[in-house]
């Protein structure tokens, strides 16, 4: 059986409204399915999911009134787990960088708040977080993985492309929660 990817994330919310709208209205989803589960023991959880556009899904529960599942668990997975925002995340593909640069002018354009471009070398982004805090991501591979790649000290740095050093270290900060070394900027002229 040929294998094609991921069907589908499952994630959870204790807001569905604001979680359909941001995925239908900001990311630009269709909103495909609402399904009510009845577990035995007891209240309900509705099911329901988004097609992302490229074959894949993603599936929130919103548990209600069920025995054993607390009503106040954290939905964005990291801080349930006391880590930082990124280290639990979901990259999203896009082609190239100029796509990457077009979706960001579009999720800004819609009011998502989307951190300045990153460059990691072999991919570039930008992070932007759901209504639940799930941190997401839109990436572009920049260049194929080669055998040298797997030599942590080989990769290039990562650099948020920018010329303030104040706004590179709140997208830093914002992703791994921690202060991160900003180069320098020398000033033009």
């Amino acid at each position: 059986m040929a294998r094609h990817g991921v069907h589908h994330i499952g994630l959870a919310t204790h807001d569905p409204e604001a979680t359909i709208k941001f995925y239908t209205e900001k990311l630009g989803w269709t909103y495909v399915l609402n399904d009510l589960l009845r577990p035995g023991s007891g209240g309900s959880m509705r099911h329901f999911w988004f097609d992302t556009g490229d074959g894949s899904y993603f599936a929130f529960l919103h548990p209600k009134d069920v025995p054993g599942i607390p009503s106040n668990f954290a939905t964005d997975i990291g801080s349930g787990l006391g880590v930082p925002r990124g280290f639990y995340h979901i990259a999203l593909w896009v082609d190239d960088v100029a796509a990457l640069e077009a979706k960001q002018k579009l999720l800004i354009s819609r009011g998502v708040d989307a951190s300045l471009l990153v460059d990691h070398d072999y991919c570039t982004s930008f992070y932007f977080t759901d209504p639940n805090g799930i941190q997401l991501e839109y990436c572009a591979t920049n260049r194929a993985f080669n055998e040298g790649d797997k030599d942590m000290n080989s990769v290039g740095t990562t650099t948020v492309l920018t010329d303030d050093p104040v706004a590179a270290q709140k997208v830093l900060t914002d992703m791994m929660s921690v202060a991160a070394v900003v180069p320098e900027i020398e000033a033009a002229g």
